[in-house]
């Protein structure tokens, strides 16, 4: 079996539930992730601070790819 060493997902109607929120089982899910060093790279045509912010949320420490692939950053403290 592979071993994953990046998770990448868009941000709204995948990471967010319905009404738009992150829940609290995505945030240990995400987190727990990184702690084993799979960095979650959060990916959106959103600016960098709109991401910036969820990221920060989430407690995320991955790039963040922004402007629809126009942006990309090594982390969201950057």
């Amino acid at each position: 079996m592979k071993e994953i060493r990046l998770i990448a997902t868009h941000i709204d109607g995948t990471l967010f539930d319905p009404e738009g929120r992150l829940t609290e089982r995505t945030r240990r899910a995400i987190s727990a992730c990184e702690e084993r060093g799979i960095p979650v790279v959060l990916s959106s045509g959103r600016t960098f601070e709109g991401i910036r912010l969820i990221a920060k949320m989430a407690g995320l420490h991955s790039p963040i790819i922004s402007s629809n692939g126009g942006r990309v950053d090594a982390s969201p403290f950057g």
